[in-house]
């Protein structure tokens, strides 16, 4: 309203100045106004606009000229007044032409100002669109086309990533005022320009009229007249040094760009390759988030810059934030490497100077490299010591065989010079002493076949309680003055499977070598319990201390009981550990021990299925620790009795085959016949359906296969169990020999105690 009255006002003033003027011209003699004012006028209607302006000055060019006819012929001279008018039709005209400068130039201003204000709201809205929300990167370049586009009031634009050899570019987005089938879209690839790229990389932007009248190269105009486009802005994006891509701006029509489009292209050239280092630098920090290596930086003041998803994990919460891995010493030089134990895990710690000052370190989880390792020692261990005691075992078995011959000669010639020699004479005495030494020459052979394990002996139910009563007389008895001897006997039976002779004789050699190791007043305690199985899992994974060993390896699935023996004597040195179960080493003299009692013992270990753990210090005695497998108290109720484990009706077609299976299952307490024709099985099975619990036959037989007599004989005998033994199942599966009659099937050849375990088995499945 107040633009509106002061328009009118000046509006009047304009004309009634013009009026006023006209009046005193025309009615003053000559010299006295000349049209002298009007310019003034003409400048004050300037306000109106262009038209009013000329308009202003055409009506007072009128009014001075028609003043000069109208005027009294007074005062100056004609050729004075016209003079005056003259100067007076001047100023009107330059006013008029200074203000419609002055107009233009602010017009241009005002239309400049307009531009870049638009072309300022335009970068803010990309700022915020782009880089403060979380979006897509295709829905951000679809926005920066866009609003690029609309800005500059162009057809189209495109953002493009060159290849790593610059002859084309894939189009990473693009927008189209209008969209069409034939125009690019994201993942078009399209020709590059090399020599535009390069004029590029020296003008940053290139702004082209008219592709059809500038002179350009055949593929810009070529792609130009593919896409309908005769004006182009394009701006370099400059992303790292081996890639980089273009931004294109595009008009159907002919179009000469001013400086602020130039420079808006440039600027968003610059916000796209910013989004772009950006988007690469998260791409990049989300795949360091993926690596099993942890990675953090820290300045030169020791801040930390960044540490990823692995790191993160390794670090402990502290009170002020997270506590990450670091060695107790600075970096020094340019790298270093450490080793850490750090929150339960191994750690490798590399660390690098930054060109900032700063520091960057990478850290590695080697605590399942160092497992690994670990567990291969020990294996490595643990084979080393097997096959140490398996080669001494060999040897102890071929020397015990060939000394067994020797004293069976020596015992036989004794015996017939006692026979052939009076009772009180010398040469009887003489050769009943050399009967003496031979029994305990016998004895020593069995303790040396024990260690071996080459003898075949039967197993049964143990009870562990039992047995250390039993061996309780016999431990006391042995003790010196001043020895303690504790036996605790644990209530409730502990069943193992073996033999109580040799689980007996165990017993009494720990207890002796204990007692012996305590050379004078001590304590020897002997106990048995059921082993935790926290303790035998630990176990599992056991590796040799200095103070401690482990003889044999805990089997999965298992359940021990656990015989303990433990001396307060002087205890052992790691030497001394490293060689206790080899046969004939003694630490007791030739004159106390043989070396032969802790062989025993590992013999017996081993042909039980179990493991041994020792642990003795010197100065604080000496701790076993034996596990033998347990058997549930209802297996023990089912096991028969030792010497009467089954009766077992082999069919082998090969005589000696049969005889070793024969003999050997004997050896182990099974009542065996074998045959060597199926139909002598049958026939057996027919004349008494009850007299096996077993057959043990093979495949390959004459007149019928096994799985044929297996039918057979169950029909006859239903409760018979059927076991294939054959190293060829003639084409079929073991699951089809199953499902036809077979109640096992074992592959030929196997060893004996495998066989053993098959039948036994199978006698726990026919009385149930």
């Amino acid at each position: 309203m107040t633009q509106r009255l002061a328009d009118t006002a000046i509006a009047a003033g304009a004309l009634f100045a013009c009026g006023g003027l006209f009046f005193i011209d025309a009615t003053n003699p000559r010299g006295v106004m000349d049209g002298i004012g009007y310019s003034a006028v003409v400048a004050l209607t300037s306000r109106f606009g262009k038209r009013a302006l000329i308009a202003c000055a055409i009506v007072t060019t009128l009014l001075t000229i028609a003043g000069a006819a109208l005027g009294p012929d007074e005062g100056i001279s004609v050729a004075g007044t016209w003079a005056n008018r003259a100067f007076a039709l001047a100023s009107i005209w330059v006013v008029a032409l200074i203000m419609q400068s002055h107009m233009e130039l602010e017009s241009r201003i005002q239309k400049s100002e307009a531009i870049l204000h638009r072309h300022k709201a335009a970068l803010a809205g990309m700022v915020r669109e782009c880089l403060l929300t979380d979006i897509s990167l295709d829905r951000r370049l679809e926005f920066i086309c866009r609003t690029g586009a609309e800005a500059l009031d162009c057809s189209f634009a495109i953002v493009g990533l060159r290849s790593y050899d610059h002859r084309s570019a894939t189009v990473l987005q693009s927008w189209h005022r209008t969209p069409a089938p034939h125009l690019p879209v994201a993942g078009t690839v399209l020709e590059a320009d090399p020599e535009h790229k390069v004029q590029l990389e020296k003008e940053f932007t290139v702004a082209i009229e008219d592709t059809e009248q500038n002179p350009v190269t055949a593929v810009v105009r070529r792609l130009a007249r593919a896409y309908g486009v005769r004006a182009t802005l394009s701006s370099e994006i400059f992303q790292d040094a081996s890639q980089n891509g273009i931004m294109i701006f595009g008009k159907h029509a002919p179009y000469r760009w001013n400086e602020e489009e130039i420079a808006f292209a440039r600027a968003v050239a610059n916000l796209v390759a910013l989004l772009l280092s950006s988007q690469k630098s998260a791409d990049t920090l989300a795949a360091l988030d993926l690596t099993d290596e942890g990675i953090y930086m820290e300045d030169q003041y020791g801040s930390l810059q960044y540490a990823n998803h692995t790191a993160r994990l390794l670090a402990e919460q502290g009170r002020d934030g997270p506590i990450f891995p670091r060695p107790a010493t600075p970096l020094l030089g340019e790298h270093d490497e450490h080793a850490v134990r750090f929150g339960g895990r191994d750690l490798e710690i590399h660390r690098d100077r930054l060109i900032t000052g700063g520091l960057i370190a990478r850290l590695i989880d080697v605590t399942d490299r160092n497992a690994a390792d670990a567990e291969r020692l020990r294996l490595e261990s643990r084979l080393k010591e097997a096959a140490k005691l398996e080669a001494i075992g060999q040897l102890a078995s071929g020397v015990a065989h060939d000394f067994n011959n020797i004293l069976g000669a020596i015992t036989g010639f004794a015996a017939l010079i006692a026979q052939d020699s009076a009772a009180d004479s010398e040469n009887h005495e003489f050769a009943q002493r050399i009967l003496s030494a031979s029994k305990g020459g016998k004895e020593m052979v069995e303790q040396i076949m024990t260690f071996a394990e080459t003898r075949a002996v039967s197993h049964g139910v143990v009870n562990l309680s039992r047995a250390l009563e039993t061996s309780r007389d016999l431990l006391a008895s042995g003790m010196g003055g001043g020895m303690l001897l504790e036996i605790r006997v644990p209530p409730a039976p502990l069943l193992v499977r073996g033999n109580e002779i040799q689980v007996g004789r165990m017993i009494v050699n720990l207890a002796a070598n204990a007692r012996d190791a305590l050379g004078g007043p001590g304590l020897v305690e002997v106990g048995a319990e059921l082993a935790p199985d926290a303790e035998v899992e630990s176990l599992r994974t056991f590796s040799d201390t200095p103070t401690e060993r482990l003889m044999g390896e805990p089997r999965p699935g298992l359940r021990y009981a656990r015989l303990t023996v433990s001396d307060t004597g002087h205890g052992m040195t790691p030497e001394i550990l490293d060689r206790m179960f080899e046969p004939f080493f003694s630490t007791k003299g030739r004159l106390r021990g043989t070396g032969l009692g802790l062989a025993v013992v590992l013999g017996v270990i081993r042909s039980h299925g179990g493991f041994c753990h020792v642990r003795s210090e010197v100065g604080k005695g000496t701790l076993f620790r034996v596990f033998l497998p347990l058997i549930e108290a209802g297996m023990a109720a089912a096991a028969p009795a030792k010497g009467d484990i089954g009766r077992v009706l082999i069919v082998e077609g090969d005589a000696d085959a049969a005889d070793s299976l024969s003999i050997a299952l004997e050896r182990l307490g099974y009542a065996t016949v074998a045959v060597q024709k199926p139909l002598q099985a049958l026939a057996a099975i027919e004349e008494e359906p009850d007299a096996f619990d077993l057959l043990l036959t093979g495949q390959q037989m004459p007149f019928m296969s096994g799985l044929d007599m297996i039918r057979e004989a169950k029909r006859t005998a239903p409760g018979l169990r059927g076991i294939l033994y054959t190293e060829n199942l003639a084409g079929m599966t073991e699951a089809e020999a199953l499902a036809d009659g077979a109640d096992a099937v074992l592959r030929k050849p196997n060893e004996i105690q495998a066989i053993a375990d098959a039948l036994e088995m199978q006698l726990r499945k026919k009385s149930q």
